[in-house]
């Protein structure tokens, strides 16, 4: 029996981890789509910072991946932070670390039955938005898998779209920003 293609990439998800004093505690989770990083309070005195939307793509073997924050990513996520927000320039580096997360060419996760292999059914490669999407998503494949008509149409996630050469797109750009 042949395996399914692989369709989703793995990639390095990085983070750098700041010390604040606790002026941020706070603050919400920030995204500057302009800037391309987001922010989240962690405890009562840690930031996290993260490349935001659209990333680009690369892609890592799970079996041999650094977990560690490497000199050269730390500078292109605390860039667009420093720009932003100054003082924080003056703030501890406490670390970093990397991790990894699926993805799909498009940034959608890949839904539905398998073509070519009876009885699999996909639900995979959309990080975050697929976990955000879970719910009405894996709700629906399970009426397809009991042989339903699911409430939402699936069908623009199907894993054959890359092949028939229709990807997901948005009116906001590239990435799940939509």
């Amino acid at each position: 029996m042949a395996w399914p293609r692989v369709l989703a990439a793995l990639e390095p998800g990085e983070r750098s981890v700041r010390g604040t004093a606790g002026w941020l505690r706070r603050s919400p989770v920030v995204s500057d789509p302009g800037l391309r990083f987001y922010l989240r309070p962690c405890g009562e005195d840690r930031i996290i910072v993260g490349l935001g939307a659209p990333k680009d793509i690369e892609p890592v073997d799970p079996d041999d991946c650094d977990s560690g924050l490497d000199p050269g990513t730390r500078e292109r996520i605390e860039r667009p932070l420093f720009e932003r927000i100054p003082a924080l320039a003056n703030a501890r580096h406490l670390g970093g670390y990397a991790s990894i997360y699926t993805i799909t060419d498009d940034w959608h996760p890949i839904v539905g039955p398998e073509p070519g292999i009876e009885g699999y059914y996909a639900f995979f490669g959309g990080s975050g938005h697929g976990f955000k999407l879970g719910p009405p998503i894996g709700e629906a494949l399970a009426d397809v898998i009991c042989g339903e008509t699911p409430a939402i149409d699936l069908s623009p996630f199907r894993p054959g779209r890359f092949i028939d050469g229709e990807p997901l797109t948005s009116a906001w750009g590239e990435g799940n920003r939509g």
